[in-house]
């Protein structure tokens, strides 16, 4: 499987005046769910898996998580602790969202409806994956 890009930070604009602010960006593809993690118990991880032809745009709307992320290539960090900076994972990113602070809220926009047929829960299989093997 090839990958459509690699994971990658995307920037958002905003806009601020006296009655508050707004962070806007464009979606990198056309959204077809969104859902929001909030009430996050204090030690727990989401994520956990990568997805075989879904791209998800997380924004972190309140609070901040660490998402880590690999492409078959090894682990990276990045932490979102502002609405004004969304993380798009491509197709076959392994991603894992941990550390998150107290009260953290999270805005996915996924590609596809929800299919747990697309979620890659097993690492193994995700590096035969992105290995080429």
């Amino acid at each position: 499987m090839n990958r459509c890009d690699r994971a990658r930070l995307v920037p958002v604009t905003t806009v601020a005046d006296e009655r508050g602010v707004l962070d806007a960006t464009e979606l990198p593809f056309p959204a077809r769910r969104v859902f929001v993690l909030h009430d996050l118990a204090a030690e727990a991880s989401r994520g956990e898996h990568a997805n075989r032809t879904t791209h998800e745009l997380i924004v972190c709307a309140v609070g901040a998580v660490t998402a880590t992320v690999d492409e078959g290539d090894g682990e990276r960090d990045v932490r979102l602790d502002s609405p004004a900076m969304a993380l798009h994972l491509p197709p076959l990113v392994w991603v894992r969202l941990h550390d998150h602070a107290p009260g953290t809220v999270l805005i996915v926009a996924a590609s596809t409806p929800y299919d747990p047929d697309d979620a890659i829960r097993d690492r193994d299989e995700h590096r035969r994956l992105t290995s080429g093997g």
